[in-house]
């Protein structure tokens, strides 16, 4: 937030554009880092709108990891997404989990585009000519050359991430929700001349792990999506005095969350019916179509669909969750 404009909530796709702020070239003297940080955001938003996609939302801990990782490629002088500097910030993950706190535990997946880029076009000839002890850059065929505004730099950045098989893909990912940019400016000598760079990184986040339901899963307890589920489960929410009825607990590979799942009828609830019971129950996301989830018996990934009895699970028992793509099986 900048003079009391939140660059995030004060604008959307549309509005944020008809700032005259982003038609400022950028000086070396008073780069203002928020704006260009934004600008880049909502370009990227733009691309998401292009294709036909939820556009990200912002969030503010994604900018900090974000931040965090420009800064450290401009203090330690390389360009990567693994920092070998520092080993807090090494990987993504790592820049994620500094930045957690008591409301924020992460998502359940994320990603990261980086740039290393001028205020001019990248790889463009020039010659220097000092007009008034000042210096100024020219084309080879003898036009002046001026940097970026704010605007022009922050599309040219996303342009040539989409122009990128692997960072477009970032971008038009479905499964990322959450978006923040940060940016870290240095300056380099080319040519004699001290140029003005950024460092730029976006980190992209999917389904948050606070949004994911977080109390006992009880068959019993979905009235509310009982439709949902009577094809499915037949009478699985009907309580059978004949059948004990167990407890068991979910725990998933990602994170290593635990779910505890109360009255669970071992001889009926098969591992299909049970894993779609938690996902239209808000407990464990939708994966990506190709993708499912698994449980796991003695480390070997159930393929099997059975009563769990069958497969072999009890009373009391934990039984891991894996999610991978299918081939992988």
């Amino acid at each position: 937030m900048v003079h009391g404009i939140d660059y995030y909530s004060d604008y959307d796709v549309s509005t944020f554009f008809r700032l005259a702020s982003l038609q400022q070239t950028i000086a070396k003297s008073s780069v203002d880092a928020d704006l260009l940080d934004a600008a880049v955001f909502w370009f990227t938003n733009v691309e998401r709108r292009k294709n036909n996609l939820k556009q990200f939302q912002f969030h503010d801990k994604l900018r900090q990891s974000a931040a965090i990782h420009s800064g450290q490629m401009k203090a330690h002088n390389f360009f990567s997404h693994e920092n070998p500097f520092n080993a807090r910030y090494k990987t993504l993950t790592d820049r994620i989990k500094s930045v957690e706190d008591n409301n924020f535990k992460g998502f359940m997946a994320w990603g990261e585009n980086i740039a290393d880029c001028p205020v001019i076009k990248a790889n463009e000839s020039f010659t220097i000519k000092h007009v008034s002890g000042t210096p100024h850059l020219f084309s080879t065929d003898g036009k002046e050359i001026f940097p970026f505004s704010y605007s022009d730099l922050a599309k040219n950045v996303v342009d040539g991430w989409m122009n990128s098989p692997g960072h477009r893909a970032n971008i038009l990912n479905p499964d990322y929700e959450y978006l923040g940019c940060g940016s870290a400016k240095y300056e380099s000598q080319d040519n004699g001349y001290s140029m003005l760079y950024f460092k730029l990184t976006q980190n992209f986040g999917g389904i948050l792990i606070g949004k994911i339901n977080q109390g006992i899963f009880n068959p019993h307890a979905l009235d509310n999506i009982k439709n949902k589920f009577n094809a499915l489960f037949g009478d699985w929410g009907q309580t059978n005095t004949l059948n004990k009825m167990a407890s068991i607990t979910l725990v998933m590979s990602s994170d290593g969350r635990k779910i505890p799942v109360n009255d669970v009828n071992l001889d009926s609830l098969t591992n299909s019916e049970l894993l779609i019971g938690l996902i239209n129950g808000g407990y464990i996301p939708q994966l990506p179509n190709d993708m499912e989830y698994r449980l796991m018996k003695d480390y070997v990934p159930i393929a099997e669909t059975a009563p769990l009895a069958k497969l072999g699970f009890s009373d009391g028992d934990e039984i891991k969750v894996i999610s991978k793509g299918t081939p992988a099986y």
